[in-house]
């Protein structure tokens, strides 16, 4: 076996997603999923329009024509950002996305900063190809802290920012983005930003901002997945400058060649009825979010750092329950009280008394059912 793949964290999730499953009754408050779809009626009229010999090969490696002019203009009528449709290339899905962009950049042995907590799949990508993870800590209210990125950005390649945050549910603000722009510029000018926005719309108290618009060599990936209710369809992208499109198509066509065919007609679809639907899945999950605050909040040996957006809440426990944490934790709350999170430990050492609670999962009813299992865990275990 590979040295370099043993060398990388297995999949947090797969067990105990694999557990929960297992487990009649267990609510998942765990992986990052949306609970609503496209409408019914809009998948209808999509599956007349698909009976058709085009969709059923390739397309173009970057995607097809029509689908990267539409979220050109997506991100300029929505986000305000300038992204030709040449310079848009579709994949299945951000995690690919990623990939793409980070074999681009990088060679093995480069330094990325990845802000912890960060998205644990960055990690494995990073350790899984032989880049140098450089872990800058958030603070415990998540706000960085710019003189530890100062000393930590000499000879980076690039700086990888997940905004809104996962597993934080925290959204930057625009004084931070700008802040954080301005040391990059001061200490590492030739680094890469790479933004991945994939809840850019789930600000539910402010506008979402571009990392774009403050440092102009950021590359900006986002996803289908959360906005349009679509995940297991794969379908993300990511705005590159021009002349490093080509050189990022070589790790496409080797990897997956294109994104799905299908996939990706469906995306255009949407994107061009999304207001049929998309205000009301914002609003729903608003809605959650405000339940699981709530509720956490209302739970005495929780802390709470600030959660403004994306699908999540991160507290971190001031007593633990029979002296669990971690995956012991998780595993427990499974099995005693049907009721599933994600440890902190997976995204950084620092958050090993935190855990996330994904929100967007569930209806709104089952939500409160799930954390009120997790508050009597938490007080009488």
């Amino acid at each position: 076996m590979s040295s370099r793949i043993k060398s990388v964290d297995a999949p947090p999730l797969v067990d105990l997603m694999k557990l929960s499953n297992e487990t009649a009754g267990c609510i998942s408050l765990a992986q990052g999923v949306p609970s609503y779809s496209p409408p019914r009626k809009l998948l209808e009229r999509f599956s007349e329009m698909i009976i058709d010999d085009s969709s059923h090969g390739y397309t173009p490696d970057p995607g097809l024509p029509e689908l990267r002019q539409s979220i050109s203009r997506l991100l300029r009528k929505d986000f305000k950002l300038e992204a030709p449709a040449d310079e848009i290339v579709v994949t299945p899905g951000a995690n690919q996305a990623f990939i793409n962009v980070i074999l681009t950049l990088c060679s093995p042995g480069d330094k990325v900063v990845l802000f912890s907590p960060y998205y644990f799949n960055h990690k494995m990508a990073l350790d899984m190809f032989g880049f140098i993870p450089v872990i800058v800590n958030l603070e415990n209210d998540f706000s960085l802290n710019y003189n530890e990125l100062r000393s930590q950005l000499t000879d980076v390649t690039a700086i990888v920012l997940v905004n809104p945050g996962n597993p934080s549910g925290y959204s930057f603000s625009s004084t931070q983005l700008k802040e954080l722009a301005e040391v990059i510029s001061e200490v590492a000018p030739n680094a890469w930003a790479i933004s991945d926005e994939t809840y850019n719309y789930f600000n539910f108290y402010s506008d979402h901002f571009p990392m774009r618009r403050f440092y102009e060599k950021t590359i900006t990936i986002s996803s289908f997945s959360k906005s349009f209710g679509i995940p297991g369809w794969r379908l993300g992208y990511y705005h590159i400058p021009h002349d490093l499109v080509t050189e990022s198509i070589k790790v496409q066509d080797t990897t997956v060649i294109c994104a799905p065919n299908i996939t990706q007609r469906l995306g255009a679809f949407l994107i061009e009825h999304r207001d049929e639907f998309l205000k009301e899945f914002i609003e729903r999950t608003k809605q959650n979010h405000k339940i699981a605050s709530e509720e956490l909040s209302s739970i005495d040996i929780l802390d709470l750092p600030p959660h403004n957006a994306a699908y999540y809440i991160f507290p971190k426990v001031s007593t633990y329950p029979s002296k669990l944490r971690g995956f012991g934790l998780a595993k427990w709350l499974v099995r005693d009280y049907k009721v599933a999170i994600v440890p902190g430990e997976v995204f950084g050492n620092k958050w090993g008394d935190n855990f996330r609670v994904s929100f967007a999962n569930v209806d709104g009813e089952a939500l409160t059912e799930g954390l009120h299992r997790l508050r009597r865990a938490l007080l009488e275990g």
